[in-house]
């Protein structure tokens, strides 16, 4: 019995290699946390845990690369939006931007690295062909000499990466996922995945504004009143892809499809207060805007009008109640109910004070943008510049360092996407409907937000439009075709 089960373990047969193996990792363990003593002394302990830990994760994200690269896309989606991350960005502690710029470059290296391995081994791969391709590797060409433009001219390397970095994750991720998904079925779990992440983060965040609002870093004095304001910009995502699922839920039984909407209308409400305790009027906007494009995409069937009739009721209820019977009744905003403090800061902003300010400076600086375009139409005047430094509107600010021709084939990009978005939003049906118009209405949003706020690109919104924009061609049918074989 007993050599019975000595033969049935996996490793039986090599039990000597097997404790000799044992043997050298702890001997490695050991040497290395000696080494560790002499460099750090007393801290050894934390940095050679630390480097042990990313080591561990480092090994399975690579196994993962390999045998389930979605997965690992789905680890780079939420690593660059983590838990410390954000707390990063609302405390305003620590310098985040190169922590996310950091993870983003390595997930980008790591599954790069696993699609050659699996093309070198296997000769060929399988990737979603789109109209995309070809014209956003004609449009690198104006970012890459941008770059080299401000290599020329010696401006700061940290403010033409700030540039040239949202635009290469872009293109990164969106290639990138059009060769790790491989059928429909992956990329709506990565789509569920990232979704319920971003409900959970928001949810995070709401709770953190409720009771800890005193260590956000971000203020704004509309009507002389002190306001904590959320930088959750990701809500720009979450809630059109929510809205599209809406309504196109799965289920055609009326009884369950009642149900499903108002799951996925109670969801909803996480990145609708996120929305709302931002008071970015800029998100506002973009919002807004995904809302109007779902509107005229869904106005014409009865059973959709029912549905937007229903949210807004039940939106309405609920923005009421809270403000009558919670912020009104709080210190949070001064006793001011949050009805008059959306008031104050959609009209009261064209006031000249001194708490609208940024209003008046987005405004003044866009014949301050034109000017610059107009001395350098066709080239710009390269990344790094101090001049652009801090942009108010992005495709003003693309002319003005990549030149008139770099905004046109920038339109284009956008006019291809939201063309072919609306081909395949007719050619599918189902939840897959809904996916494809979460998915357009989350770039028309982000469209809109960018025009007046474009700082909103150093947060991981390149890497999940990226994502976002392969989707849309995976849910196309019968849109794989193989990459050239290895010679």
């Amino acid at each position: 019995m007993q050599a019975k089960i000595i033969r049935d373990f996996p490793i039986s047969g090599n039990i000597v290699l097997f404790f000799f193996g044992i043997f050298g990792f702890s001997l490695f363990f050991l040497l290395s946390f000696y080494i560790f003593s002499v460099l750090f002394g007393s801290d050894a302990i934390f940095y050679f845990l630390a480097v042990f830990v990313l080591a561990v994760l480092g090994s399975f994200l690579f196994l993962f690369a390999l045998k389930a690269p979605y997965l690992c896309l789905v680890a780079a989606l939420i690593l660059n939006y983590n838990p410390y991350y954000v707390y990063l960005i609302f405390t305003n502690l620590l310098s985040y931007g190169i922590v996310r710029v950091a993870i983003s470059s390595f997930f980008i290296l790591l599954l790069s690295f696993g699609i050659f391995l699996k093309f070198f081994f296997h000769g060929k791969i399988k990737r979603a062909k789109t109209p995309l391709d070809l014209p956003l590797l004609i449009f690198l060409i104006f970012p890459l000499f941008a770059t080299a433009v401000g290599f020329w001219q010696g401006n700061s390397i940290r403010l033409i990466g700030d540039k040239l970095f949202p635009i290469i994750e872009f293109i990164a991720y969106f290639f990138l996922a059009t060769i790790i998904l491989q059928n429909k079925k992956q990329a709506i779990f990565v789509l569920k995945s990232i979704l319920a992440w971003l409900i959970f983060i928001g949810a995070g965040a709401v709770l953190f504004y409720l009771f800890a609002f005193e260590l956000l870093a971000a203020r704004s004095l509309p009507a002389g009143i002190t306001l904590y304001r959320l930088y959750d910009f990701m809500s720009a995502i979450a809630l059109p892809l929510l809205i599209g699922l809406y309504f196109y839920p799965s289920s055609a039984k009326i009884k369950t499809l009642n149900k499903k909407r108002l799951f996925i209308l109670s969801l909803s409400f996480v990145p609708l207060f996120s929305l709302t305790l931002s008071f970015f009027r800029s998100l506002w906007m973009g919002i807004v805007g995904a809302l109007i494009f779902v509107f005229l995409m869904c106005w014409r069937k009865k059973g959709h009008f029912k549905a937007i009739l229903l949210a807004l009721v039940l939106f309405s209820i609920l923005f009421f109640s809270v403000d009558f019977f919670f912020f009104s009744r709080t210190q949070m905003f001064g006793g001011v109910s949050l009805s008059q403090i959306f008031y104050e800061r959609a009209f009261h902003s064209l006031e000249r004070t001194i708490y609208t300010d940024a209003v008046y400076y987005r405004l003044e600086q866009i014949p301050f943008l034109l000017n610059i375009i107009y001395q350098s139409p066709l080239t710009g005047i390269g990344f790094g510049s101090e001049l652009t430094d801090s942009i108010s509107n992005y495709y003003l600010g693309v002319a003005a360092m990549m030149g008139l021709p770099a905004l046109f084939f920038l339109f284009w990009l956008m006019f291809i996407l939201m063309k072919s978005g609306l081909k395949i939003f007719r050619q599918v049906e189902g939840v897959d409907k809904g996916w494809v118009l979460g998915i357009l209405a989350s770039f028309v949003s982000v469209a809109l937000l960018i025009a007046s706020f474009p700082a909103v690109l150093h947060f991981p919104i390149p890497a999940y439009l990226g994502f976002l924009g392969a989707c849309l061609f995976i849910f196309q049918p019968k849109n794989y075709g193989p990459i050239h074989k290895r010679n």
